[in-house]
């Protein structure tokens, strides 16, 4: 494989690993116009170029991927949707990332490729490692978005989202840079490579540290947990799951409180799964009827405080109306939101973005800008409070759900 080649093989895992079609689509465009600018018509891959569209180039592949890279970022910033992506995207990544460079390949390096022809190997397969660094990269990284779902279900922090726009404009800015200057992109992604796998290990490392062994049969437990998934035995000293843990004082409090963060109110253990999935920890229903009306009656009585806060915030423009809507979104959203399949979830809220973003837009009007944040604060909690409810409560004609012991 010639050194051009190689470089962006290596470097091209870094994009592809975040994106599956921006980065094809913007390469793509690069190769087919890129020639034709003066400032960018002397780099490596373009000087090889003979100017004729080939399959990679083609209008019909550019239409195909900028619909399908615009699609893809909306997806990218709606959890539900993003987290219905995992299961699928390292393949697609993969196959993106093998066709890119392949194009590539054909487009910017035809003597290297016509060598590898006379040899007996296709571009595909001589692009085959850009597609398994690929695909082992994607993975870390879905195991650190994971993880920090598990610390923040909902993304009240919006630690995901702003990764999520991080990416966006890391692939923007990598794919030109790529094209320009492969070996600094190919440093980097190597680097940053050891970057993720790092943070994924120590996530893992930091969950795992805070479980203690169980008294009785020493099977590592999380610090929340009120039994043992193994023998049942009863915690003796729970720990809250807060960040600033604290011992449990009120069990049945503490129920909610692992509920409220899609936990095991038995075990404490993560519930990725849909609802009627039993836990993975104890293999019990992770709701039963008593729980469930005690859970909304909760999050019942925060609506009257939430709502007087929000009306205080919204009195100070921008910064106030924001802590407004992360307080209301933390407090009232979250806790509804994750227990509401992904595809209702969804629905909902396409239906509220645009008579939010008609309220947020008053925010800037003195006292009625302050109603506008309770005002978005009410209409979500009005939209996802029945959705929960319909999800959590079990149908008259349903058989009755497991209650924990």
């Amino acid at each position: 494989m010639s050194a051009t080649a190689l470089m962006f093989a290596i470097g091209s895992i870094g994009l592809f690993s975040a994106r599956a079609f921006l980065p094809a689509f913007l390469v793509s465009l690069l190769l087919r116009f890129g020639p034709g600018i003066p400032a960018i018509a002397s780099w490596r891959l373009f000087s090889a170029s003979d100017g004729v569209p080939s399959w990679f180039t083609h209008d019909a592949t550019l239409i195909a991927l900028g619909i399908l890279a615009v699609a893809e970022i909306a997806a990218t910033k709606i959890p539900e949707l993003e987290r219905a992506l995992h299961a699928f995207e390292p393949y697609v990544k993969t196959s993106m990332a093998v066709l890119t460079s392949a194009g590539v390949l054909e487009t910017g390096d035809a003597a290297f490729v016509d060598q590898a022809l006379a040899a007996g190997v296709g571009s595909v397969a001589v692009a085959l490692p850009a597609g398994a660094g690929t695909f082992a990269v994607s993975s870390a990284r879905i195991g650190v978005l994971r993880a920090l779902a598990a610390i923040d279900e909902d993304d009240v922090l919006r630690v995901r989202r702003l990764w999520s726009w991080m990416e966006d404009f890391g692939v923007l800015a990598g794919a030109l840079l790529l094209l320009a200057l492969p070996l600094l992109v190919m440093l980097l992604v190597l680097l940053g490579i050891l970057v993720l796998f790092l943070a994924r290990m120590a996530l893992r490392r930091w969950d795992e540290a805070r479980k203690v062994p169980c008294a009785t049969c020493k099977t590592p437990l999380y610090r929340g947990a009120l039994e043992c998934p193994q023998c049942r035995t009863a915690t003796a000293v729970p720990m809250g799951v807060s960040l600033r843990a604290r011992t449990v004082v009120d069990r049945s409090s503490h129920r909610l409180d692992l509920l409220e963060r899609r936990r095991c109110p038995r075990c404490a253990s993560h519930h990725r799964g849909a609802l009627a999935e039993p836990c993975s920890g104890c293999e019990i229903e992770p709701f039963f009827a008593a729980d469930t009306e005690r859970y909304l009656a909760r999050i019942d009585e925060r609506v009257v405080p939430v709502l007087l806060a929000c009306f205080v915030f919204g009195l100070v423009p921008f910064f106030g109306g924001a802590l407004g809507i992360l307080l209301y979104r933390a407090r009232l959203i979250a806790p509804l939101r994750i227990w509401v399949p992904a595809r209702r979830s969804i629905l909902l809220r396409i239906t509220l973005s645009a008579a939010q973003f008609c309220l947020l837009a008053l925010h800037w009007i003195p006292l009625l800008g302050a109603l506008s944040i309770p005002a978005m604060a009410w209409l979500a909690f009005r939209f996802y409070r029945p959705a929960c409810a319909a999800a959590l409560l079990p149908e008259p004609d349903a058989p009755p759900r497991i209650a924990f012991g």
